[in-house]
């Protein structure tokens, strides 16, 4: 609890009896609870009621009782009390109104002021994200100050004026700053246009100082030899620090442009500057620190030079000499630091010894000792000279060698050595050590262990032996025994046998040696990477083994290598026992990596209570595998070593045993989700994964909202019924005790609750089961009646949601039908959802040309036709004009998508009169005269086979052509197949639903809701293909799109489906389907009537193909025979006529597979070729508002072919379709007013 909502109010009871004063003290910390102000009031006022009806004498039998004392020294009590709480009241609720008015006068007043700087902006902006919260939390604090001021006019407690005023006035304000934040906030994208034009100029800034600083910095005097070295460094430094200023400046501006969303600047130059700085700095540390340990070196004693120091610090300059350079100019310092480095390094140098040298070279050396040294590169001059084997008669031959003498007492330092000529002897004094090293391995294996010798040589003198690991002690042992027995065998006899023994025996410990190095030093540390698992504690999971399977090929690798050896013998049962380890380790990971992929997969699953619930038998089952993978989890986790972990007794069987279940539980639930899906089929078209989501929240049914949209396409949410429950407390004089009593019990519980913040109850929003309407994406609600409850399994009232969505809309489209004729249709349009507008609309259009077409006389047909075109004319330019006007935006969709349906309408209008279409049946009379005279003709024919006559007879010619040349005069050019080929909508009166025709096609709406979403530009070629499919379904066969990326192939099929209202799933198709997958999504679609489009389907396997077309011809026989149920895939599945299977190609592609052929006979097809664009801009556009569309579209279409023609063809130049449409897809409002531009253009 904050510090300013704590306030001691004291309140003192105060009463004498008998004469003695009894006081109660209450503190009321809590201002914050005006609960306790109401309570406390409501008792004062109360108590004072109560005291005043107290009667000064109260007879009682022959006795008077007198309360007047009683009450003069008890009722100033609670009104003292009253007095302090109405002191109290009005003067916490003017704190409150103050402070309010103080933070909205500063936020005001921070708002008003411009920003300057770039610090200014991120401080204006970062305010400005918060405002909206601040204005939040000052409403909540001002709903506080209303409840307050209600109490104090419920119980009429005085306030001053001034303080009603300021209250009062203060909503003003408050809504005022509100107001104005929301204007601010509306104006952010300006500000943050303004902030980066200054942030800009900063790093423009920050530049130009970073350039000054690197002229500067690259003045040749800084590489230059004789300058002065502390001038420089001072100089550098200086440099170093400002750029270091600079690129903290940097990162807080990269930091700003990545807060607010901008692009983000690379400061290469700065990063190049301050790496070319330092280097520069590096180059003055280093030739100073070189300087200074150079001297040190040569002025020490030399007994106290470490050559392995000495090393390392020359090669760290050896590296920095490489960097200087690279990175460098060609300057005089570099090179003499390099010359001189590389001196000392030829006089220093680093040993070479490693273990498999000693055990080789030592082998030898028993017998040859000059060849110590042979297989090891010549050591230099300090390190032979420091070697710790060289003794007095040694240092005799050094004396000799250098001609000279040292003096007992003579301090010897390197520079005396350099002076002596030290260095001009390198390989003379290389052989002196040599041979004491020698003489000191031959005295070392005569008087000591070879422990000790080994020791020495590896730089472990004075540790002992426990020190050393088992693997070392061992190799040690091994060496000393050969080398005993080697010199033995030299004593015994110097025959060949002895030195091929000898060989032999090298070669053994040199695969020892390998054996221990390569096996068991290196799994000794090995250790698992143990992870936890969804911070619960002591559950883990293995990470990740990449090293672990990497060690073992290499092992694997060793060991075969060893085990191939012909010298293996005597070592080989360790061999055999580390490979027959490192076999059951490999299938022990394997097999636990595989239980811990389908235990984690699993876990998400059944730790859900619905899934156990409705799995009972499976959840035990997996609880047996939980049990065991965790108790394993957690041994491994205390001892994390790999090969102890996976060789444990027992722990294979284990994983081998929870596989086999976890395998077993896989099967029972995808039994279990097949059931799900046959009674939901639209289930077939989610995952597993998400369908298991939607089942482990069943008994809470608003935690499937988020999963609706995977089987409803425009379905978003649903929308749920609600109430509120409000607790209200009442105050009864007649219960005047227990309100007492409660009273007392209340303030004690507030001391005894050490002044804990107990937060105002709100009334509560509680949502029930009831399923009210359906949301669209959009934002578009249509009621899906009453008695729609989501109650039981999420399957049962998920179909009955689909049932009621087909439902609600059959009768929403039948109302809208009515209402059509009541009123204007621009009132009509905003009335109804987007869906029933659309096709009610059609159905009205289509009724009206019928009714033209019934007209008695073909010039009323003709004329009523005109009338009609020049209607549909006004109708679009009205429709125009409200989509310029102040629409919310779904209507402003709703409109698009009308005008779009409504241009091509118009299209068709205009065709027809263009043609003088007058009947919807004349097209057939005039096939058939065609027809007759043909076959007439070929009857002919053929009868000049035989006997008869080579020619028809010429008046049976002549009468077909005078009905044939009488009829197409009284046509004219009229084709009535104008009409017949167009997308059709009717209402049949007597099955009471809507029916779509095309052609001689027919077909029954199927009310899928569909939103509020986009309608495809219907071109010629979308006609084309909509009769081409609407044939194949008549058919019961699918359809065959087929041509290049951005015809439309998808999206038209898709826009048929939307045409019908029926679901439309797209499935995009890869080399990896097998028939299986492709069987389970038939098996969908067979059940749920949906419609699915299988994009690049040439694409899959040929195999998979060839089943593929056993199980289409299998639904389609069904689907022929009007069967309600069928077998299919090896059992008995329901049947819905509405499912058919489309299939879109891109033919000529790398990769795609050629369809078989009874897989071919299935599919009806069609070319796809380029679109018109110029008739979808124009569309697009007056659908938009723009009435002159088709010159601007034009215009337009024109604009992005030169642009695709003549620049650059980089990918972020986009003038394709989808570009255009977006350009075109600007709403003609009236604010931005752009068809004014446009026109000027």
């Amino acid at each position: 609890m904050r510090e300013s909502n704590i306030e001691e109010i004291p309140i003192t009871f105060a009463w004498k009896w008998s004469g003695k004063p009894l006081r109660k003290r209450i503190l009321v910390k809590n201002t914050e609870d005006l609960e306790t102000f109401r309570i406390l009031l409501a008792a004062f006022h109360r108590q004072v009621k109560t005291l005043n009806k107290i009667v000064a004498v109260q007879p009682l039998g022959i006795l008077y009782l007198r309360c007047e004392r009683f009450k003069e020294n008890t009722l100033p009590s609670p009104k003292d009390l009253l007095v302090v709480i109405e002191n109290t009241l009005p003067r916490i609720g003017r704190a409150k109104i103050d402070a309010l008015a103080m933070e909205a006068q500063d936020m005001q007043t921070f708002l008003e002021i411009e920003p300057r700087t770039t610090e200014n902006y991120v401080e204006y902006l970062m305010f400005l994200e918060n405002a909206t919260t601040k204005v939040d939390q000052m409403e909540l604090a001002m709903d506080y100050t209303k409840e307050l001021y209600d109490i104090i006019e419920e119980f009429k407690v005085p306030c001053g004026a001034e303080d009603i005023s300021n209250y009062s006035g203060f909503s003003v304000t408050l809504s005022s700053l509100r107001t104005y934040v929301e204007m601010k906030v509306s104006d952010k994208l300006k500000i943050i246009s303004k902030f980066n034009d200054q942030i800009n100029k900063d790093i423009s800034s920050l530049i130009q100082e970073v350039g000054s600083i690197k002229d500067e910095a690259t003045q040749p005097w800084l590489i230059d030899i004789e300058s002065n070295l502390e001038e420089a460094k001072k100089m550098l430094d200086t440099y170093v620090t400002q750029l270091e200023d600079c690129q903290k400046r940097a990162a807080e501006y990269r930091a700003h442009q990545r807060a607010f969303k901008l692009e983000v600047t690379r400061f290469d130059m700065l990063d190049e500057v301050m790496s070319d700085v330092k280097l520069r700095q590096l180059l003055w540390e280093s030739v100073g620190e070189w300087d200074k340990i150079v001297e040190q070196w040569t002025a020490v004693e030399f007994s106290t030079l470490v050559p392995e120091d000495m090393g390392a610090i020359t090669a760290k300059q050896v590296k920095n000499i490489h960097q200087f350079e690279k990175g460098l100019p060609p300057n005089l310092i570099v090179p003499r630091f390099k010359e001189n480095v590389e001196a000392m390094r030829d006089k220093v140098g680093t040993p070479a010894f490693t273990v498999y040298c000693l055990v080789i070279v030592f082998s030898s050396t028993v017998f040859y000792p000059n060849n110590l040294y042979s297989s090891i590169h010549q050591l230099p001059v300090i390190t032979n000279l420091r070697n710790p084997a060289l003794k007095q008669r040694h240092w005799i031959k050094v004396e000799n060698t250098l001609n000279h003498k040292f003096i007992p007492d003579e301090v010897i330092t390197l520079k005396l050595l350099e002076d002596v000529g030290v260095f001009l002897f390198p390989a003379e004094l290389q052989e002196i050590s040599g041979q004491a090293s020698s003489e000191a391995g031959l005295e070392t294996l005569l008087k000591k262990p070879l422990v000790s010798f080994f020791r020495t040589c590896t730089g472990r003198a004075n540790q002992p032996l426990y020190c050393l690991d088992r693997s070392t002690v061992h190799v040690v042992e091994a060496v000393r025994d050969e080398c005993t027995s080697i010199h033995s065998a030299k004593e015994n006899s110097a025959s060949i046998g002895s030195l091929k023994a000898k060989g032999k025996a090298s070669t053994r410990i040199h695969l020892e040696f390998r054996l221990d190095r390569c096996m068991r030093r290196r799994w000794k540390t090995l250790e698992f990477v143990v992870l936890p698992h969804r911070d619960m504690k002591d559950v883990y999971i293995l990470g990740g083994v990449e090293e672990i399977q990497q060690t073992v090929d290499e092992s694997n690798i060793n060991m075969n290598t060893i085990a191939s050896s012909r010298h293996v013998g005597p070592i080989k049962p360790r061999v055999d026992e580390w490979i027959k380890q490192l076999d059951l380790f490999s299938t022990t990971l394997d097999v636990w990596l595989s239980c811990q992929q389908s235990w984690l997969y699993l876990e998400s699953i059944f730790s859900a209570p619905d899934i156990q619930r409705q799995l009972p038998t499976e959840a035990k089952m997996f609880l047996i595998v939980d049990k065991s993978f965790k108790e394993i989890m957690r041994r491994t986790a205390k001892m994390p070593l790999a090969m102890q972990a996976c060789t444990a007794p027992g722990v294979l069987e284990t994983f081998n045993n929870n596989l086999d279940l976890l395998d077993q539980i896989m099967k029972c639930l995808e039994a279990y989700l097949e059931s799900k899906r046959v009674i939901f089929p639209r289930f077939y078209f989610l995952s597993n994964d998400e369908l298991l989501e939607i089942l482990a929240q069943t008994r809470n049914p608003h935690a499937v909202q988020p999963h609706l949209r995977k089987c409803f396409d425009a379905i978003a949410r649903l929308e749920f019924g609600s109430h509120f429950l409000v607790e209200e407390e009442t105050f009864d004089e007649e219960t005047q005790g227990e309100e007492e009593q409660e009273e007392e019990e209340y303030i004690k519980k507030k001391e005894e609750e050490d002044q804990k913040d107990e937060e105002k109850e709100m009334p509560l929003m509680l949502l029930t089961l009831d399923i009210i309407a359906m949301v669209s994406p959009e934002g578009e609600s249509v009621n899906l009646g009453k008695g729609l409850r989501a109650r039981g399994n999420v399957e049962d009232w998920l179909g009955k949601v689909e049932d009621s969505m087909f439902g609600s809309l059959r009768r929403r489209m039948h109302m809208a039908m009515k209402d059509h004729r009541r009123r204007s249709r621009k009132k009509w349009i905003l009335s109804h959802p987007s869906q029933i507008v659309l096709t009610v609309s059609q159905i009205m259009w289509c009724s009206k040309v019928h009714a033209i077409f019934n007209l008695p006389t073909d010039q009323e047909k003709q004329d009523e036709m005109v009338e009609f075109e020049n209607k549909n004319f006004d109708d679009l330019n009205k429709l125009a004009a409200m989509v310029r006007g102040d629409l919310e935006k779904l209507q402003r969709m709703v409109l698009c998508s009308l005008i779009t349906v409504d241009v091509h309408a118009r299209d068709i209008v205009t065709e027809l009169v263009r043609e003088k279409v007058t009947s919807e049946s004349v097209t057939c009379r005039l096939i058939t005269v065609r027809l007759a005279i043909n076959c007439s003709v070929r009857g002919w024919g053929l009868c000049q086979l035989g006997d008869g006559p080579t020619k028809p007879p010429l008046k049976l010619l002549a009468g077909y052509g005078r009905a044939y040349d009488s009829l197409q005069e009284g046509l004219g050019r009229r084709d009535n197949f104008e009409w017949l080929r167009q997308l059709r909508y009717y209402w049949d009166e007597e099955h009471n639903t809507c029916v779509a025709r095309m052609s001689s096609a027919t077909y029954i709406y199927g009310y899928e809701y569909l939103g509020a979403s986009g309608k495809l530009v219907i071109t010629p070629l979308t006609d084309k293909c909509y009769l081409c499919l609407m044939g194949a379904l008549q058919l019961d066969l699918g359809g065959a799109p087929a041509g290049p990326a951005g015809t439309g192939k998808t999206e038209t099929t898709k826009d048929l489906a939307k045409a019908l209202a029926i679901q439309c799933v797209v499935f995009n198709c890869s080399e990896g389907l097998d028939y299986k997958m492709m069987g389970r999504f038939f098996s969908g679609l067979a059940q749920s009537g949906a419609w699915c489009c299988f994009d690049e389907f040439n694409r899959i396997d040929i195999e998979v193909l060839s089943v593929i077309a056993q199980q289409l011809i299998t639904i389609r026989n069904a689907k022929a025979a009007k069967m309600q149920r069928f077998m299919f895939e090896g059992r008995e599945i329901k049947l819905v006529q509405t499912c058919a299977a489309f299939i879109t190609m891109n033919p000529g592609y790398a990769g795609r597979t050629e369809l078989p052929d009874n897989l071919k006979a299935l599919f009806r097809p069609i070319s796809m070729m380029v679109p018109d664009y110029a008739l979808i801009a124009e569309v697009i556009l007056y659908s938009e508002g723009f009435e002159s569309s088709k010159v601007l579209a034009n215009k337009m279409v024109q604009m992005y072919k030169l642009c695709s023609e003549q620049l650059s063809q980089q990918d972020h130049y986009d003038f394709g379709m989808r570009s255009a449409c977006k350009a075109d897809s600007v709403p003609a409002d009236q604010g931005s007013n752009p068809i004014h531009s446009i026109k000027a253009t």
